[in-house]
């Protein structure tokens, strides 16, 4: 497993471990997390898969399938 993987999954990991509850508003539920983990994590996925740019979109998606499918 090469070390960028291993950064999404170590950030994927603490973003979890980071969640403090969750709250609710007229728009539903939603979990409260370190929202520098959400960007890192981001950021962690692009280089990873070496996307354009440092954010993930939903045209990404076939190309991380891709990829993870042949690993």
């Amino acid at each position: 497993m090469n070390d960028k993987i291993k950064e999404v999954l170590g950030l994927a990991t603490a973003l979890v471990l980071s969640r403090e509850g969750d709250i609710t508003t007229e728009d539903g539920n939603f979990a409260t997390v370190d929202e520098d983990l959400i960007i890192n994590l981001e950021i962690a996925i692009s280089q990873a898969f070496e996307l354009e740019g440092d954010e993930v979109v939903t045209s990404d998606i076939p190309k991380i399938k891709a990829l993870i499918n042949s690993y």
